[in-house]
């Protein structure tokens, strides 16, 4: 008998890395470069105002419910090599308030394993 050998059409499957995301008034705090891959955001508003968590760039637009104070939620996605854009794209008129443009966006670089 032979041993068992990896089914090419059933690769392993890796599990996603996890990035801690915290948002705030008026940041996105994450890491600035990440490994290519499935990766799973956990997201937490630790600001005061709600939040929204959102990644895009190179076909991906995602982004994870809008998160009141202290809550969490966790945004899995595959992202390839390159340059991604991160952002709050909460926006509140009657307030005059838009969060990616008080500072809550950032750049992430997504490197090769």
């Amino acid at each position: 008998m032979m041993p068992a050998a990896c089914d090419a059409n059933h690769p392993p499957s890796t599990p996603p890395v996890r990035v801690e995301v915290r948002l705030r008034e008026w940041a996105v705090d994450l890491p600035d470069t990440l490994p290519a891959g499935t990766l799973a955001f956990a997201v937490r508003n630790v600001g005061h105002d709600d939040h929204v968590f959102r990644i895009k760039g190179r076909g991906v637009d995602a982004a994870t419910r809008v998160l009141e104070p202290d809550l969490t939620d966790t945004l899995t996605v595959t992202l390839a090599p390159g340059r991604y854009v991160v952002e709050c794209p909460v926006k509140e008129p009657e307030e005059r308030e838009d969060h990616a443009r008080l500072g809550m966006h950032r750049r992430l670089v997504v490197i090769p394993r």
